[in-house]
């Protein structure tokens, strides 16, 4: 198996074990946001499947067009989860945090942890 889908395998892999731990520890912001990502993965994977390039845009050897609707499903899960590993490794390395964003559900009161 080459390289490159493995990565993204294991990117999901990872996505989804984050996923698990963040819903069953009721953290509904990082559930949210995860969701919000796969989906936004899914529909730009399958917005670009019905573009004039998407001919030209290949996966396995097989162009973005020719793919059925699981498989571009599944790409779409992939590319947001990769994503999200490469942003958890900008977190781990930037010590700062200057790339902090807001979550997806503001805390109650403004501080703390949100519900």
């Amino acid at each position: 198996m080459p390289f490159t889908p493995l990565v993204a395998m294991g990117a999901l892999v990872f996505t989804i074990i984050n996923f698990l731990k963040n819903l069953t520890n009721r953290q509904w912001s990082a559930v949210l946001t995860q969701l919000a990502a796969w989906a936004a993965g899914v529909v730009v994977v399958m917005l670009f499947a019905q573009t004039d390039w998407a001919d030209t845009i290949t996966f396995g050897g097989v162009a973005l067009s020719s793919l059925n609707g699981a498989s571009q499903f599944v790409i779409g899960l992939m590319a947001a989860s990769i994503f999200g590993v490469v942003r958890e490794v900008v977190k781990a390395i930037d010590s700062t945090d200057s790339a902090a964003k807001p979550p997806l559900i503001p805390p109650p009161n403004g501080r703390g942890s949100p519900i």
